[in-house]
């Protein structure tokens, strides 16, 4: 049941991008279009045979990482494009960050004991 809301936030993000960047928003991707498809095919075999053809919890397992990857595939990469655009490090500390953090341990290191 997670496939729909990967999806759903899926396609949020592709249409806020897509006003951001003014290009042109295409709901019909290939992640969509197959976790459809597949629904579509079990609906159809249920219907006219009786039975699913295949194990519906793992159909939707399957579905739900697909859609899942999907997804973080493309929060990372319009987070690695931004970065490059931008030319700035994401999730990174600079030296003098690090020896700023460094020293707030040491600091709250002796406070601690010396209570």
């Amino acid at each position: 049941m997670y496939a729909f809301g990967f999806q759903f936030i899926l396609m949020t993000l592709r249409v806020q991008l897509s006003g951001v960047t003014l290009d042109r928003f295409n709901p019909f991707r290939r992640t969509s279009i197959l976790t459809w498809a597949v629904l579509s095919a079990h609906i159809a075999h249920v219907f006219l045979f009786g039975t699913s053809f295949m194990d519906e919890s793992l159909m939707y397992l399957i579905l739900s990482i697909m859609s899942f990857v999907s997804l973080l595939h493309f929060v990372v990469s319009v987070a690695g494009e931004l970065r490059s655009i931008l030319g700035i490090n994401l999730l990174t500390m600079t030296k003098k960050q690090r020896e700023v953090a460094k020293q707030k341990v040491l600091e709250a290191s002796k406070v601690k004991g010396s209570h």
